[in-house]
């Protein structure tokens, strides 16, 4: 008898188990967690890009015979579906007493500022912004100089582009210029809060 029981507690035993194993707790199936359903509305209420940026933004240049930054004040407005999507108002100027100062004194540069000035640009869909810059430092033909920027937290449009020109220069001829042009801006004003012209 006693060996009889302990063969059909066995059995139950086993039944048992087998009935837990082929059971699947699906309660928590399909559902996002909290923390990541915040975080994706965050992204979804960010996609409004439209706006007034201000902030700063810099011209860094180095050639073999030396280098200077080129900084100033920077505005952008975006209006997706506009035409241009993107109007920026950009100026900068090179400091007294750096290379491009002693070009001034050579006589190879006019000035040192302010450079820059108007410009268009696109959107490249939520991501970001970009556009090319016209930069004349020597009085010659300007060279085109690729700018870009990313949408971030906060608003914010920040980012950089580096690249490669050759540019004339009287006496020197032609030097290859190293350039990285940096955007730091913040929306300051939705475009129906934008003032008026």
């Amino acid at each position: 008898m006693i060996r009889n029981g302990l063969i059909i507690f066995s059995l139950l035993g086993l039944a048992a188990c087998s009935k837990d194993e082929g059971t699947t707790d699906t309660g928590d199936v399909g559902k996002i967690p909290a923390a990541d359903a915040d975080a994706d509305a965050d992204a979804d209420a960010d996609v409004d890009v439209s706006g007034v940026y201000e902030g700063t933004w810099e011209l860094d240049i180095t050639t073999l015979l030396g280098g200077d930054t080129c900084t100033g004040p920077v505005e952008m407005v975006v209006i997706p579906g506009d035409d241009p999507e993107v109007t920026v108002e950009a100026e900068c100027s090179f400091p007294e007493g750096d290379w491009v100062s002693s070009l001034m004194g050579l006589g190879l540069v006019d000035t040192l500022g302010p450079y820059g000035g108007d410009m268009e640009g696109e959107l490249d869909g939520t991501t970001g912004v970009f556009g090319v810059l016209e930069f004349d430092l020597t009085g010659g033909e300007p060279i085109s100089i690729d700018w870009g920027a990313e949408f971030g937290p906060g608003g914010t449009l920040s980012g950089d582009i580096e690249g490669e020109e050759t540019i004339p220069v009287d006496i020197l001829g032609e030097i290859v210029l190293n350039y990285e042009v940096a955007f730091d801006v913040v929306k300051v004003a939705e475009i129906e809060d934008a003032p008026v012209d």
